[in-house]
């Protein structure tokens, strides 16, 4: 019995007879010789492609370890480590406009180019009582034509009592409580569906844990304001801009970038960001209906039907900095959901 896997290549010989070779157990091969002494001889015969292919692999990998040998050891070629090492880098102040990524829409639609002259930032919040102050200052001091609608879930920690004792509520800044956690997808919908009723001409989404830089407002809805239906800020795009966060939360983060990007065609370098400026219109032609997901995935529809709609989309670059008080609102349970939405929306583009 040959200890080898079953391939029809080997060949059996019996007192230098061919014999017949047949599969004994699972992979094993073996044949019959009788009773008595025999000499048993088998042989590998591959076809020509195998040789060919063995042939191939072992020239190309010649060349990959001749060309590293190449490179690390000529005296000639030192530009590549220079550029390696950060000696080559140039930093230069490139026009706004240029610094962006446009999205290829789906679908051919032209909009018009309206202004966006009244804009709501939504701020979603569950237990931010220590940063909701700063957030509110920051905000409306760096963006000053905004006005502020805080969706609370029913903090226990006192949010929205906080909110109603700042200086600008009932003015600038308003407060939509809810009796209960119900997810972050929830909290912008409810948040949405308020915006429209009370007439603005755009929204912000943005976190009250100033992991966002109020000052990156403007620019988001500068882009608005040269055509875009979408403007999002990306913590990818010209470069990684996060600030504070461990190793393996980048890793999990880019993973989850790629995951988003492979499944669903997405071609955005940041398709899970949290930051983005939205023209009403959007909001009045989406179908609702569609979303499902109440966690972080709900970003992540919120741009796949933008841009299956043929939402024109624009990301903008920007700078995360993490938390510096309160706890992450991130999950496993949060996280899971996310990763089962991509994949339904992956079956959802192939048979819409």
């Amino acid at each position: 019995m040959l200890t080898q896997a079953w391939h029809p290549d080997w060949q059996v010989f019996v007192d230098g007879v061919k014999s017949d070779l047949r599969r004994v157990a699972v992979a094993f091969s073996g044949t019959r010789i009788g009773e008595g002494v025999r000499e048993v001889r088998f042989t590998f015969a591959p076809p020509i492609w195998f040789s060919l292919s063995l042939g191939l692999g072992l020239v190309s990998w010649i060349f990959v370890l001749a060309g590293a040998a190449y490179l690390r050891f000529s005296i000639s070629q030192t530009s590549w480590k220079r550029w390696w090492e950060g000696e080559d880098l140039v930093f230069e102040k490139l026009p706004e406009a240029s610094n962006r990524k446009v999205l290829s829409v789906a679908k051919e639609k032209q909009f018009r180019n309206d202004k966006t002259t009244k804009t709501l930032v939504i701020l979603p919040t569950y237990n931010e009582v220590e940063m909701i102050q700063s957030a509110l200052d920051q905000v409306l001091d760096k963006a000053p034509s905004v006005e502020v609608l805080v969706v609370d879930d029913g903090s226990p920690d006192g949010t929205a009592n906080k909110v109603r004792q700042y200086p600008s509520y009932g003015n600038r800044v308003y407060l939509l409580a809810r009796s209960g956690k119900t997810g972050l997808g929830s909290a912008y919908r409810a948040g949405f569906k308020w915006a429209l009723e009370k007439g603005y001409d755009a929204v912000v989404e943005m976190d009250a844990d100033l992991s966002h830089d109020p000052a990156d407002v403007p620019r988001l809805l500068a882009a608005l304001s040269e055509g875009a239906d979408i403007a999002v800020g990306s913590r990818y795009l010209n470069g990684i801009r996060i600030l504070n966060w461990p190793q393996s939360r980048l890793w999990i983060s880019t993973f989850g970038g790629f995951y988003v990007r492979s499944l669903t065609g997405l071609p955005m370098t940041d398709p899970t960001s949290g930051f983005k400026a939205i023209r009403r219109r959007v909001l009045e032609d989406l179908d609702w209906g569609k979303f499902t997901a109440q966690g972080y995935g709900f970003q992540v529809e919120l741009h796949f039907f933008a841009w299956q709609a043929g939402c024109k989309i624009v990301e903008v670059p920007i700078v995360f900095t993490e938390r510096r008080l309160g706890d992450s609102k991130m999950s496993t349970s949060i996280a899971l959901e996310a990763a089962k939405r991509v994949f339904q929306l992956a079956i959802r583009r192939i048979f819409p």
